[in-house]
């Protein structure tokens, strides 16, 4: 909380601090609440301070239009290539998501085994009624294995939507694309 004090006035603390020692019993769920809106607004304001790159990037968990609007807008900011990496990726991901990037723009898919069986039909559909070229790949399980016993045994392609990547989980996810 030392760090949270520039993020977070004085009445902000004190209702934190009593929330979080009241999370038991029937104010449970407004407490938690509480808490919940304290830490949102903490965050927008860190997000004001942000360098430029860096806003927008933080997507709170259970925010789904916030995810979307957030994934929405980078997609609209390609110009050439959008590199969608999602173990789990099913059509979901071309029919809310895809179609959120600009016509002239080439769409990637790097999935897993554990892709959704609707993933293939979709993009199916998509390369027969839309002009952007699509590609989906899920690399053979042997590639699978290879890669994540060469990377201490972390996943193949990561956890989708779940999280943005790190630089050099990109530089993985092109090797596996290549």
């Amino acid at each position: 909380m030392i760090e949270a004090g520039n993020l977070v006035d004085r009445m902000g603390i004190i209702s934190f601090t009593v929330a979080s020692q009241s999370l038991e019993g029937v104010l449970r769920e407004m407490n938690a609440d509480t808490i919940l809106a304290i830490a949102h607004q903490a965050l927008a304001k860190a997000e004001l301070h942000a360098p430029a790159e860096l806003q927008g990037a933080f997507i709170a968990a259970g925010h789904a239009f916030d995810a979307f609007a957030a994934v929405g807008k980078a997609l609209g900011t390609a110009t050439a290539d959008v590199f969608i990496v999602d173990p789990f990726a099913d059509a979901k991901l071309l029919t809310d998501y895809a179609v959120l990037a600009p016509e002239a723009v080439s769409i990637r898919v790097l999935s897993e085994g554990t892709y959704s069986k609707s993933l293939e039909p979709a993009a199916q559909h998509w390369r027969q009624q839309m002009k952007q070229p699509l590609d989906v790949r899920v690399p053979a399980r042997s590639a699978s294995s290879a890669t994540r016993a060469a990377n201490r045994r972390k996943p193949l392609i990561g956890r989708g939507f779940s999280r943005f990547p790190q630089a050099q989980e990109i530089a993985r996810h092109q090797v596996v694309w290549s």
